[in-house]
């Protein structure tokens, strides 16, 4: 394995642990919008989820695209475990947007 290569692998590795800490900060702010009923302004707690869920899916995909560059010299394994998570983080996102607008053109008819 090259240099670049062992560059490459870290970056992919550096992206998909961003990428966890993206979502267990969406995780906390999920939990704090069910947790904290009282207050006014807890719809906001959504927006840190849509927002993490963004992160983290740039992220993770960034790091398959890393883990692509380099699939050659990785075992099949490796691979695996920087490439499934940008997908399942990508459709966790791509459902919430598509919830979302779906929700507003239906409340707006």
């Amino acid at each position: 394995m090259s240099a670049f290569e062992r560059i490459r692998l870290a970056l992919s590795v550096l992206a998909q642990v961003i990428a966890a800490a993206w979502l267990i900060m969406g995780a906390y702010f999920l939990v704090m919008y069910y947790t904290d009923t009282e207050n006014h302004l807890r719809h906001e707690y959504l927006m840190g989820v849509s927002l993490s869920f963004l992160y983290a899916a740039s992220f993770s995909i960034g790091s398959a695209l890393f883990a692509v560059s380099v699939k050659k010299v990785i075992s099949k394994k490796t691979f695996r475990l920087l490439s499934v998570p940008a997908l399942i983080v990508g459709l966790a996102f791509l459902v919430t947007y598509l919830g979302s607008v779906a929700y507003d053109l239906a409340s707006r008819t």
